[in-house]
């Protein structure tokens, strides 16, 4: 299962953590953990292009932590990102796990 932990300093998105593997079928067949990807790495890339922040501080084998500004803008992208994910975790949940811990400082 994937987990995804976001982090908030009372309204502000500050770090999101993906930890693992959607486990929905087979490595390389696996259209949920595709999916997951896609929606994190389209959000880097975009915050990336756009505005020339990079957001990852680290990224391994099914595992990225991204450290998010408090810029306008990039908490629009991030959070757009964050309904795709939610919505994955809600038509797959014994595969992916969005925990929202709040007033991290």
């Amino acid at each position: 299962m994937t987990e995804i932990t976001i982090f908030y300093n009372e309204d502000c998105i500050t770090k999101i953590e993906a930890i693992g593997h959607a486990d929905y079928t087979s490595y390389g067949n696996d259209i949920v953990c595709a999916s997951i990807s896609t929606l994190l790495q389209t959000a880097v890339l975009a915050v990336k292009e756009m505005f020339h922040i990079n957001l990852v501080s680290s990224i391994n084998d099914g595992d990225m932590k991204l450290i998010i500004p408090n810029d306008e803008n990039v908490q629009l992208i991030i959070k757009t990102m964050i309904f795709g994910l939610k919505d994955i975790e809600s038509g797959y949940p014994n595969n992916l796990k969005i925990k929202e811990r709040k007033d991290v400082y």
